[in-house]
């Protein structure tokens, strides 16, 4: 049995990279923010949409605005949090199944006549571990010390290695853009017709994500973890429908 994890050096490194990429993500927000003023100041109409002024600051601050007070607020405990989950992370490779310790708390796990094929796409997070369920799977962080070892040792085992180009199971991603893209449309529209359309997309969205983490057997015990975010776009277009009904 060979079991795997983060060093301490490691998780610093990926703490620091996460903070980074969230205070740019902030500058990103706040830019729209300012430019949706300017906007506001300079009587920009609504591409056309219709013939009132559709850049929102206050919608993107409603969307936004609770999670960067949330981070700065709490970034000490953010960063704990951070470090508890990637120091209890490990990857158990036995004779007979290979363990998964994910980052906030469960474990999975597949046995070695399940696994049929390993895939690393390059759009991809890592070392996939692939199932017969298009669904079920198990990954191997390419941030792990000990990736390439790792990656060695199922190999050798006889299982098949694949390279591609995305995962095979790409549609999370594409629903993940498509709620982002049904926020974007609320917040450069006030059209009723566009936000109705809009949030109908959403609740789709929604039910196809509630649908594919259905699809998993190991995620149906927190079906919830799935359903909450995927609602959000649609509780916020909601929102935004009232503000323009109620201006």
């Amino acid at each position: 049995m060979s079991a795997y994890g983060y060093s301490e050096a490691r998780i610093e490194e990926l703490i620091e990279r996460g903070i980074g990429r969230i205070r740019k993500t902030v500058i990103v927000c706040l830019v729209l923010v300012v430019g949706s003023i300017l906007a506001l100041c300079f009587h920009v109409g609504n591409f056309g949409l219709s013939g009132r002024i559709g850049l929102d600051p206050f919608f993107i601050l409603f969307v936004i605005g609770p999670g960067i007070f949330q981070f700065y607020w709490n970034r000490r405990k953010f960063c704990e949090t951070l470090r508890r989950s990637f120091s209890q992370f490990s990857v158990v490779v036995c004779d007979g199944e290979v363990r998964v310790s994910q980052l906030w708390g469960n474990t999975r796990q597949l046995q070695r006549e399940q696994i049929v094929r390993l895939e690393e796409p390059k759009m991809g997070g890592g070392l996939y571990l692939r199932s017969a369920n298009r669904y079920r799977w198990l990954l191997i962080p390419r941030s792990l010390d000990e990736y390439d070892q790792i990656k060695s040792e199922l190999t050798s085992r006889g299982i098949p290695l694949v390279k591609t180009v995305i995962a095979a199971s790409a549609e999370g991603g594409v629903i993940c853009l498509g709620l982002c893209a049904t926020l974007i449309l609320a917040w450069v529209s006030q059209s009723m017709p566009w936000l109705t359309a809009d949030l109908t997309l959403s609740l789709l969205m929604a039910v196809a994500g509630i649908c594919l983490a259905w699809a998993n057997p190991d995620d149906r015990e927190s079906i919830w973890k799935a359903a909450v975010p995927s609602l959000i776009p649609a509780l916020l277009i909601t929102s935004k429908i009232w503000l323009v009904l109620n201006p």
